[in-house]
């Protein structure tokens, strides 16, 4: 309401703020009605406000300035216009619904306390295939939040806004520990994993700041070279090309080949069956293998 007394009567916007010196912050030429209002509302993006949808876009700068400013991160003002973001997709993806989701994402992050600082260059290969094995365990993914709280990496499930075609994101907090979120809008053990590889990858090899994130729509064909590296680190890190050339499955795509060479790496078999429908782009085979629904049950809350 200020702004528009101040550009439609010309009216100094220190007397309307009632402070001497007092300046209007810039709206960058953002068009704040843009932003996934009544889906936002939903989810509690704006605590404390009751109002109608109509009432929201009639004061949407000043909720979403308030939801924006509620997460310790450079990479907010600039993202606005997402000068440093990294999402290859083939789709149109609403640019403004991603940034409420990485807002939700680190308000999150802030609540949760890790084991151990984040140590850079803690993420080698090694520790990847460590990970890899909690798969094993009927408890995988609960587990690999834990571990990764060890070394100082927290682990974020937050399901997708609309029109983002998101699975995972990596970022950088301001306070210097790496924040892996995930959406689960496929909840699949073998996407999980993927993903979740996928995207601690980036932390590894090219998440350097907290002014730039990487966002993953795993669908998507295009990709840069960030996105050929982390999906390399992530396959390796899984199952090892040596052994991937090798493998019996490959050719028989049989159940009991694929839970065969699960038990040899010790890894959820939906890991095998996964990388098979993906190399052979047949999404009809092993589909009893890919967990399907077993992932979401692990983080209710």
């Amino acid at each position: 309401m200020i702004r528009k007394l101040h550009s439609g009567l010309g009216i100094p916007a220190d007397v309307l703020i009632k402070e001497r010196g007092a300046s209007l912050p810039e709206s960058n030429g953002i068009i704040w009605e843009n932003f996934p209002l009544a889906e936002m509302k939903k989810r509690g993006c704006f605590p404390g406000f009751s109002g109608s949808i109509n009432e929201l876009k009639t004061y949407a700068e000043e909720h979403l300035r308030r939801f924006l400013g509620s997460v310790d991160s450079s990479y907010i003002e600039p993202a606005l216009c997402r000068t440093s973001a990294h999402y290859v997709s083939d789709k149109e993806v609403d640019q403004f619904a991603l940034l409420a989701w990485q807002v939700k994402v680190l308000q999150e992050a802030e609540k949760t306390k890790t084991d151990s600082p984040y140590i850079p260059g803690s993420i080698t290969p090694e520790v990847m295939k460590e990970l890899a094995r909690l798969s094993w365990s009927a408890q995988g993914p609960k587990l690999a939040q834990e571990f990764l709280s060890h070394l100082g990496v927290k682990l974020v499930i937050e399901p997708h806004f609309g029109k983002t075609y998101l699975d995972g994101a990596a970022m950088m907090s301001k306070s210097d520990y790496p924040v892996i979120g995930m959406t689960l809008r496929y909840d699949r053990l073998d996407n999980f994993w993927f993903t979740l590889m996928h995207e601690l990858a980036h932390v590894a090899l090219h998440l350097k700041s907290d002014t730039t994130a990487f966002f993953d729509d795993t669908d998507s064909a295009e990709k840069d070279d960030c996105e050929h590296e982390a999906d390399s680190a992530a396959a390796e890190a899984l199952i090892e090309k040596s052994i991937w050339s090798k493998a019996k499955v490959r050719q028989s795509k049989s159940e009991r080949d694929c839970k065969s060479l699960a038990r040899e790496l010790k890894i959820n078999p939906a890991i095998v069956a996964g990388r098979i429908r993906h190399e052979d782009k047949n999404y009809s085979i092993l589909t009893n293998m890919i967990g399907n629904k077993m992932v979401r049950q692990h983080f209710r809350s």
